[in-house]
């Protein structure tokens, strides 16, 4: 992206937190705002882990010792059908989880189980009848 398209831009005033482009999405996560940073830590919520990817659009927060931070990607608004309370996880592939008022739901085209699976408390037994 060229410096003259970034200008156009809306930025946040405070500077302790900003909005920029992924450029190294490793485990040396870069980032440009006024100029190029690498090396900024992730945050996020506590027991969920994510990693950008190079291009998308990120929250970077400053602390006042001036450590930088990626908090996330900038939202205009939770989807409508997301209720107070309820948790949405999705990703770039269109999977997404949704911890809801009304149960667990997945949208994927493969599911993966590792371990034993219980129903109603009950360890799950696949028929083995033809």
């Amino acid at each position: 992206m060229w410096l003259s398209q970034r200008a156009g831009r809306v930025r946040y005033m405070d500077k302790s937190t900003d909005i920029g482009d992924v450029t190294i999405a490793d485990t040396q996560t870069g980032v440009v705002l006024d100029g190029e940073q690498r090396s900024l830590g992730l945050t996020f919520p506590g027991g969920y882990a994510w990693r950008p990817r190079k291009g998308q659009n990120v929250v970077v927060l400053k602390s006042a010792g001036g450590e930088s931070l990626v908090a996330g990607v900038p939202e205009d608004a939770a989807p409508s059908d997301l209720a107070p309370g309820e948790v949405l996880i999705r990703a770039d592939s269109g999977s997404s989880v949704k911890l809801g008022s009304d149960g667990l739901i997945l949208h994927a085209d493969r599911i993966d189980i590792v371990g034993e699976l219980y129903i109603n408390g009950e360890i799950y037994k696949p028929c083995t009848c033809s």
